[in-house]
């Protein structure tokens, strides 16, 4: 193994280069992953209601109203960046949608990954946390759906880099706020890094009675403050009643979430909650809804996979580290965000928590292992671990492609009074034309 101490020992001496090689690796990782993001096609209404946004004339409106008037959502940085990349590009290279959609999921695991190295002073366990957070396949649709949340997670992880990697002074607690609003304002899940800083500044002040802390609450109470009072005043609330199918332990049903009937509706939320915890880090016993899986379903190897990264978290945890601690309130803040609806592709910022403590678990496992062959065979283990994962999820999206390829969205894009019809035709003309018109869309220009 003199080769690997070798290695060892030029990550030591050139501790920049060695951090550079696996960023590097990482992107280029991802990206083999994602490759066949260059040949998506946007066709079904999740992905045509984002690029409509691009082809209205006043994007001062996206903060004003609600982005969808049918959806208890605001979101107004989420549209503004679908606007802006519209007017640069339009349609041209639809894959670019996409790319910048992986670039925030990347930039997120890269400050996971200088957050671990940091931490634990070590290069191997923080990219292997850093690349099974992003070819984790609750994240797809972030990269196909056009979903908002790693915009959400981007921003969200940019603040706790900024606030806890070193004292922050008065710019960084500026753009801290800034941060934290535009995580909140690309997707409410985001909020869950507001409320994360506010109860672990709480908990400070209160019990540990450290004052520096004061600081942080005050960040997350403005935060809470100018998010409320924007969607409050200029958007009326953006509190449409919303109903969509969900899961309640085996079965399924639509649920309507009001504001006045929370009392009646409690056992559903609580569910969504616990769900939406235990989901982060064991999404095989659900399904995207929240039912849970029959025992005759669950993937024994999907099963493997979620429990080395459990046991590697546990070991965090039970070796007393702090911040792995501070993981798993990020999770619990994620999973209570997630009330009025379980879907598992809004557990990013849950995962985030989950990956870090795996993280941080891993580099202690191996600080206590002498023999450079025992290190090389855990990290074997690891490697192959999620080369399998991978291929899997590679496959369930070569399996969404091909039905978007051979899909007649006709009906249900009708039904979707945001998509601007002219754009779902001029895209299907481009990029699906054997496809036929749909009875009443504009011909493409």
């Amino acid at each position: 193994m003199a080769w690997l101490e070798s290695v060892r020992t030029r990550a030591v001496r050139h501790p920049v280069e060695a951090q550079i090689i696996a960023i590097v690796s990482l992107i280029l990782l991802s990206l083999l992953h994602y490759r066949i993001i260059f040949w998506w096609i946007p066709a079904d209404p999740d992905q045509l209601n984002g690029l409509s946004m691009g082809t209205l004339a006043d994007p001062q409106r996206f903060f004003t109203h609600q982005i969808l008037e049918l959806l208890p959502v605001y979101r107004p940085i989420y549209a503004l960046r679908f606007w802006l990349q519209y007017q640069i590009h339009g349609i041209d290279h639809v894959y670019l949608y996409q790319l910048v959609q992986l670039a925030f999921l990347l930039f997120a695991a890269t400050l996971m990954f200088l957050a671990l190295r940091a931490l634990t002073g070590r290069l191997d366990a923080p990219l292997v946390a850093a690349l099974a957070f992003t070819i984790d396949k609750r994240n797809q649709p972030a990269m196909t759906w056009h979903d908002p949340l790693a915009m959400a997670v981007a921003f969200g992880t940019s603040a706790l880099w900024l606030l806890y990697r070193r004292t922050p002074g008065l710019l960084s607690c500026i753009a801290a706020v800034i941060l934290l609003l535009m995580s909140g304002m690309s997707k409410e899940f985001g909020l869950a890094f507001t409320a994360f800083i506010g109860i672990e500044s709480a908990w400070r002040l209160v019990i540990r009675r450290d004052g520096a802390a004061l600081k942080y609450f005050i960040i997350a109470a403005a935060v809470t403050v100018i998010y409320l009072s924007l969607r409050i005043l200029l958007a009326h609330g953006a509190a449409s009643e919303h109903c969509a199918g969900s899961g309640y332990f085996w079965t399924s049903s639509d649920f309507c979430f009001k504001v006045g009937l929370i009392g009646e509706q409690f056992p559903q939320l609580l569910y969504n909650i616990g769900a939406s915890f235990v989901g982060i880090f064991l999404p095989v016993l659900f399904k995207p809804s929240g039912e849970l899986t029959l025992l005759s379903d669950l993937s024994l190897p999907y099963v493997a996979y979620c429990a080395l990264f459990i046991g590697l978290a546990l070991y965090a945890l039970v070796r007393g580290s702090r911040e792995a601690w501070l993981a798993i309130l990020l999770m619990v803040c994620s999973a209570v965000i997630s009330f009025a609806l379980f879907r598992d592709r809004n557990h990013m910022v849950g995962e985030v928590g989950f990956y870090f403590a795996a993280g941080i678990g891993l580099a202690l496992l191996l600080d206590r292992i002498a023999s450079y062959r025992v290190v090389l065979g855990v990290l074997t283990i690891m490697s192959v671990s999620m080369i399998g994962y991978a291929v899997r999820a590679e496959r369930t999206l070569e399996d969404h492609l091909a039905r978007i390829l051979s899909t007649d969205y006709c009906a249900k894009n009708a039904e979707e009074k945001h998509i601007d019809k002219t754009l779902a035709r001029a895209i299907d003309a481009r990029y699906r034309p054997w496809m036929p018109p749909c009875p009443g869309q504009p011909a493409a220009k």
